[in-house]
């Protein structure tokens, strides 16, 4: 909500809600990319034929694991040092670090989708 007259927001959400919303973005990104790293691992030998898209879904799998991995490093940050009246607040590069994993993982959720999506567009 603005203030009147100064144009300044006012927080409505706490720090610790904050980062509860970004750890079940972590969540949900870890357990989307760990099903479909299954579900990959799992189909890829049974598909016929596909010997040549293999490298594609190499690249698939190596994305949805780099997705786990930078979903666990915006755990174990917030885990660490998840905001708490004794604690001080985190650092800047603590922050930054953070947001990294998130978006990271976030990026490597979607190339990872994205290249299944285009093997199995290319082999039909």
């Amino acid at each position: 909500m603005a203030s009147k007259g100064t144009g300044t927001h006012t927080s409505v959400v706490g720090k610790a809600d904050h980062y509860r919303a970004l750890c079940d973005f972590a969540k949900h990104i870890a357990t989307l990319s760990l099903g479909s790293l299954i579900l990959v691992g799992t189909l890829l030998d049974k598909l016929p034929g596909r010997d040549a898209s293999k490298g594609i879904m190499g690249f698939a799998m190596v994305a949805l694991l780099f997705s786990m991995v930078a979903s666990a490093l915006a755990f174990l940050v917030t885990a660490v040092r998840f905001p708490q009246a004794d604690k001080p607040p985190l650092s800047f590069s603590e922050r930054n670090l953070m947001a990294l994993a998130v978006v990271s993982s976030f990026i490597g959720f979607v190339m990872g989708v994205g290249l299944i999506a285009y093997d199995v567009w290319a082999n039909t």
